[in-house]
């Protein structure tokens, strides 16, 4: 009798227990964004305020969360603005390869993930749009849709030495940073 009772205290006791450690991790959770999934990207508005999400912050071993950036061919009117001799843009213009198509590349400017959670709440960007775009990685070519946003430059952004590795005939398209929808939240 005295078991069953101790039994049921016990029962009792951890199930509260429990209950409050489920609603202290879920609330704690919460707290990093204050924000939700992205559902359905037709929901989205430009505008709207993106935060990096609950997944990739609850993991304290995520130190740096990686931008991309895109870079496109070079076209004629790019030349037309570089400061070279007109002999070197001539022989420029000859040598572009219009089958070059746009990509996405690792930016140089990252997210650190430890001072967006002393942070909390803190927006990463605004939503400009998705675009569907290629990423190369280890040489394969990726295809799929990214989240274009103007960056919040807060105090978790920080640049990280040497430049994104732009092959010849290509520019760096700059102000545009894109992320993987998969990895926000609203």
């Amino acid at each position: 009798m005295r078991v069953n009772i101790a039994l049921n205290a016990a029962t009792k006791f951890i199930s509260t227990f429990g209950l409050i450690l489920l609603t202290v991790i879920y609330l704690f959770g919460c707290r990093y964004t204050n924000s939700k999934k992205i559902e359905n990207v037709e929901n989205l508005k430009r505008g709207m305020k993106i935060y990096l999400s609950n997944k990739i912050l609850a993991d304290t071993g995520n130190k740096t969360y990686y931008l991309l950036q895109l870079i496109r061919p070079i076209t004629n009117s790019d030349i037309d603005t570089m400061n070279l001799e007109l002999s070197k843009k001539s022989l420029m213009d000859k040598y572009l390869n219009t089958s070059n198509k746009p990509y996405l590349v690792v930016s140089n400017l990252i997210i650190n993930c430890d001072s967006l959670r002393k942070h909390r709440g803190s927006a990463i960007g605004i939503y400009l749009g998705t675009e569907k775009l290629d990423i190369k990685v280890n040489e394969i070519s990726h295809y799929r849709n990214f989240f274009n946003i103007k960056l919040n430059h807060g105090p978790f952004l920080e640049t990280i030495e040497g430049e994104s590795e732009i092959p010849d005939g290509y520019i760096l398209e700059k102000g545009h940073y894109y992320i993987v929808p998969s990895d926000t939240t609203i």
